[in-house]
């Protein structure tokens, strides 16, 4: 907690306001069932489901060490949603592009864990948009086993990411009445194949 106040104030954080997110996500979490409560529960690490200021440290935390990679690495896009990452990365030949993943992977590897932070390997993956780029960068990773492997594409939130290699429409399609269901008919876009879209 003390590198998260830190680096707070040295991103011009508020103090009085950061002090008072601090005392609410450090405090004890009360689960109630129609009138009675548990025992309180103490949180002890990582981001605290239901705290509203969640949100808010995952970026203090994530937001030197993603400004570091994009300094650093230059890739073409970086995203974070609280506490997933995503970076792009691009180059003009599949040596080239390989690399710069491995690259791009090791600088946020060695950042997290210089924060005391771990990235899930089971979760992690590279999903790469052309099959000559994927066997380079397949034979680049035999030498860090450690690291994410190429797959074929990455699931998060329900959606999935295949950069346009395969199709995955289906699992799109499964989702969509849970949407319906929750946002009422006229509310829900219906997520149409690709062929039917234009750009």
């Amino acid at each position: 907690m003390i590198f998260l106040q830190r680096g707070a104030l040295e991103l011009g954080f508020p103090p009085l306001v950061l002090y008072l997110c601090i005392l609410v996500h450090k405090g004890p979490r009360l689960l109630q069932a129609d009138a009675l409560f548990a025992e309180p529960i103490q949180p002890k690490r990582g981001i605290i489901a239901g705290c509203p200021f969640g949100c808010v440290f995952a970026k203090l935390v994530l937001w030197t060490l993603m400004a570091h990679v994009n300094q650093v690495l230059r890739p073409q896009n970086i995203t974070t949603w609280i506490h997933d990452i995503g970076i792009d990365v691009n180059a003009f030949t599949p040596l080239a592009a390989a690399e710069k993943g491995v690259h791009v992977i090791t600088e946020v590897l060695k950042g997290l864990q210089a924060k005391g932070l771990v990235a899930s390997m089971r979760k992690s993956g590279f999903v790469v948009s052309d099959a000559q780029t994927a066997k380079v960068l397949k034979s680049l990773l035999k030498h860090f086993p450690e690291y994410p492997q190429v797959r074929d594409y990455i699931k998060d939130l329900g959606m999935d990411c295949a950069l346009g290699r395969k199709r995955r429409v289906g699992t799109h399609l499964s989702v969509l009445p849970k949407g319906h269901v929750a946002w009422g008919a006229s509310n829900c876009w219906p997520l149409l194949p690709a062929r039917n879209l234009s750009t």
